[in-house]
């Protein structure tokens, strides 16, 4: 991630922070944080958004192949079962 390139290209789309979270549909609040320098490493997803709507997405990724879609990404990890750790107490 190379903020000048991006500062440089949002000058030629002549486009502001808000307009860009608008097309990236990157809240705001995390394009003020990564232009400030208080993010310094924001997720993959978040700069792949980024760079998509500012045109700079050369690299080609498995996304562009028909069929392929991201994984959703879990807040919280649903629960399966539980794990019992230790000697079992048994009835007897």
């Amino acid at each position: 991630m190379e903020l000048s390139r991006y500062k440089e290209r949002m000058r030629e789309l002549k486009l502001t922070q808000l307009e860009l979270s608008q097309k990236s549909q990157v809240p705001i609040q995390t394009i003020r944080k990564i232009f400030a320098g208080i993010t310094s490493s924001p997720r993959l997803d978040t700069v792949m958004a980024i760079e998509r709507a500012l045109g700079l997405d050369e690299r080609p990724t498995v996304y562009d192949i028909p069929g392929i879609e991201p994984l959703p990404i879990f807040k919280n990890i649903p629960l399966v079962g539980t794990i019992a750790c230790g000697t079992p107490t048994l009835a007897e």
